[in-house]
């Protein structure tokens, strides 16, 4: 019976929260959404001197990536010796032991300390080779010549990578690596329309940067090693490289970038930012009406947040964000009109 009385008043507490939750939802008003394009930057490079960045550009990219690719595996090969020193001095250990065992504990010692020695040894070989190439990749940039910029437009974009770096101050951006369509969310219990895989980005400033031109650029940062540097009139492009392919890179001009901006509602199952808006809550398992799904003990409520879909677009190949704060981004996406008017 007591039981019974335990569970009626947690179930009334449940019940009076979520009617204060739905309650205190109610209040907000109306929420505004965006979906706003930037497109049409203007070219007012020349043909030719976009053709000789993009030469200059993806030599420069390849050459670092085969100095990535000889990095990689020196540290490879520095791990495999440490293991094989490692299971080696085991080895010598056990024969120590049974060395000691037999009383004649003498040569054992000995190989033992040599095998230290050479595990030094080679380690430092390795480690001064990585650290000459570490020292090699520094020198490879690419100094790329813009020409003359038509009179007011590097403040102008000052202003917009302004904006985009008080955007990187948001709470949370995750950058979105994938979103598939929810085929059967009755099967899935969910009110979601879509499955999105994302990942959060750092906050650490970004420091590989190799083109050096008269102009600092807008960087986007990927949640990988790729990035996309926007300079006045030029864009480039590095796709996700992991195993340091060559190629996987692409300098364009100013006509093949668009930005798009679109505020969506997303079911927070994890953090939520301290600047993003709750707009309402669902339950972990759901009916399509976004009701409880009563089949689920414990089935909590999950917040509906508000966030920025931001993405930046070259010649069809999409960068895609999720930002927290929305005023940020707004002021992003005004800035950088003035570069198209």
């Amino acid at each position: 019976m007591l039981e019974e009385l335990e569970k009626l008043h947690s179930s009334m507490k449940k019940a009076a929260m979520e009617k204060k939750i739905k309650e205190s939802v109610s209040q907000i008003s109306d929420e505004k959404y965006y979906s706003e394009t930037i497109s049409g930057f203007t070219d007012f490079l020349s043909s030719d001197i976009v053709e000789t960045a993009r030469k200059k550009i993806i030599g420069v990219y390849n050459e670092r990536m085969e100095i990535l690719q000889e990095i990689a595996k020196l540290k490879r090969r520095k791990r495999a010796f440490f293991s094989c020193g490692c299971l080696s001095i085991g080895v010598f250990l056990i024969a120590a032991l049974v060395s000691y065992l037999a009383e004649s504990f003498y040569a054992a010692p000995v190989v033992l300390f040599i095998v230290l020695a050479l595990a030094n040894i080679v380690g430092m070989i390795f480690s001064s080779k990585i650290k000459g190439l570490q020292e090699e990749l520094l020198e490879k940039y690419a100094t790329i010549d813009l020409g003359r910029i038509p009179e007011g437009l590097s403040s102008k974009f000052g202003e917009v990578a302004k904006a985009w770096t008080d955007v990187n101050a948001s709470d949370i951006i995750y950058q979105v690596l994938s979103e598939n369509e929810i085929e059967d969310r009755v099967r899935e219990r969910t009110s979601a329309a879509a499955s999105i895989d994302r990942k959060k980005l750092s906050k650490e400033p970004f420091t590989d940067l190799f083109v050096n031109t008269s102009c600092s650029p807008i960087i986007f940062k990927s949640a990988g090693n790729g990035f996309v540097f926007m300079y006045p009139g030029l864009v480039v492009m590095a796709y996700d490289n992991p195993n340091f392919e060559l190629n996987r890179i692409r300098v364009d001009s100013w006509s093949e970038c668009s930005l798009h901006w679109n505020t969506q509602k997303f079911i927070e199952p994890d953090y939520v930012p301290q600047d993003a808006k709750i707009i309402d809550y669902t339950f972990k398992y759901a009916n399509l009406d976004g009701s409880r799904d009563l089949r689920y003990k414990d089935n909590e409520m999950i917040p509906i947040v508000k966030y920025n879909d931001v993405s930046i677009t070259v010649a069809n190949n999409s960068m895609t964000y999720h930002i927290s704060n929305e005023n940020l981004v707004q002021q992003f996406f005004e800035k950088a009109k003035v570069l198209v008017e």
